[in-house]
């Protein structure tokens, strides 16, 4: 069993930017290190789908709608705004993006395969 989800890799100049917002955080909370994970910005990314625990019989299958998706899909831009989290106490800080009907569409696609 895997737990897993699907993302999208971002530009490394996004993933700069993030990790100033996280510096920036660090320096304003008043949380002590231990109580946080902070992501490393090569590991930030776009989450599409949130699978969950995966049987490894279904790993396949999963990869296989996955590339099928993506092999149909085109490029496409979206600006990253705002921030948001997850959780009470909040455990996930997540970066939002604007609207963006290709991101939709792959998704939609995703979700139904």
């Amino acid at each position: 069993m895997m737990r897993l989800f699907v993302a999208i890799d971002i530009e490394p100049h996004v993933r700069v930017h993030i990790k100033q917002i996280q510096n920036r955080l660090v320096r304003t909370l008043d949380v002590p290190d231990k109580h946080v994970k902070w992501v490393h910005p090569e590991q930030i990314h776009l989450t599409l789908k949130f699978l969950g625990d995966v049987r490894d019989d279904m790993l396949t299958q999963v990869c296989d709608a996955v590339k099928r998706t993506a092999a149909e899909s085109e490029r496409f831009d979206f600006e990253v705004k705002g921030l948001g989290v997850f959780g009470r106490p909040a455990r996930i800080v997540w970066a939002a993006v604007s609207a963006c009907e290709s991101l939709r569409l792959l998704q939609n696609k995703l979700e139904d395969r």
